[in-house]
């Protein structure tokens, strides 16, 4: 991998980092910005290193993500419930919706069914986007930076588990956000880095030097370049033009921790930790662009 200008600095509000490591993992350092808490992770790749990670053979059959494609009908419910928070869901019917980062295409493909919304969507991954049109979905093959022309004046977007993926997250939203209408909504969702999993995570990941490495990777992927906080990806969204609408965070699914027994039960114990304190293991965002 190889480092990128400005890589001394957080990716969410671009403060100098100049504090240790958090973690050290498989040749990375994940540092923790004294700022607004989010992590960023160095050396960082280009994006043709990220993209052919994602799309790997690999990647595309692990278990954990195909058990992620299982139950969209359920997320689909969530993502919208959330979504009428801002956007009167009925006044969609008709409307296109982009979803950035769309695998195999489960998720637009039910919005489609039970909202009855025009699904569109992107994705790096060429084996992903060629289920997704075998489906009869529009997807294109590629980043959102890079999308056609065509891809332009959304009211509804989604953005669900990407932005910890992508390397220039400030570019990543800028290029979303001038694809949107006006009083467009953006759903976003990510890690919080500072829910218990990654708080403990990273403590014990020390402790042990990183072993059992199997369990540390599943925790702190190769592929994800970034973890926020709360305040971290509402400073950044700001940034980039939006308003924030509202953000909250929500607890991992246990139908959705795959992982041995002893894992999940651990995962479960601390969410519950999480759920004391309000402070939960996934950000999910609600952007709009401004008027």
């Amino acid at each position: 991998m190889k480092a990128l200008e400005g890589s001394d600095s957080c990716v969410a509000c671009s403060t100098i980092l100049d504090e240790p490591p958090v973690v050290r993992i498989e040749g990375a350092n994940l540092i923790r910005c004294g700022s607004c808490g989010s992590w960023t992770r160095f050396p960082r790749p280009s994006a043709q290193e990220q993209a052919a990670i994602h799309d790997s053979a690999e990647y595309f059959t692990h278990p954990y993500f195909k058990r992620r494609r299982e139950g969209k009908v359920r997320r689909c419910c969530e993502v919208f419930a959330r979504l009428n928070a801002v956007v009167e869901v009925r006044s969609l019917r008709g409307q296109r919706l982009l979803d950035v980062g769309c695998d195999t295409g489960s998720f637009l493909a039910d919005a489609a069914e039970c909202h009855e919304i025009v699904p569109v969507g992107l994705d790096v991954s060429l084996g992903a986007v060629q289920a997704a049109r075998a489906r009869g979905l529009q997807v294109y093959h590629g980043s959102i930076e890079d999308a056609p022309a065509e891809f332009a004046e959304f009211r509804v977007v989604t953005a669900i588990d990407v932005i910890e993926h992508v390397v220039n997250p400030e570019l990543f939203l800028r290029s979303i956000y001038k694809r949107m209408s006006t009083g467009g909504v953006l759903y976003l969702q990510t890690p919080n880095v500072n829910s218990s999993i990654y708080q403990v995570g990273w403590q014990f990941c020390r402790l042990t030097r990183a072993r059992p490495r199997a369990v540390f990777l599943r925790l702190f992927q190769p592929q994800h370049v970034q973890y926020f906080s709360r305040y971290g990806l509402a400073y950044l969204a700001k940034r980039c033009g939006f308003q924030i609408a509202k953000v909250e965070t929500r607890s991992f699914p246990p139908r959705d921790i795959v992982a041995h027994e002893s894992v999940r039960l651990l995962v479960m114990g601390l969410q519950y930790m999480d759920c004391l304190k309000q402070d939960r293991t996934l950000i999910c965002a609600l952007l709009q662009k401004s008027p």
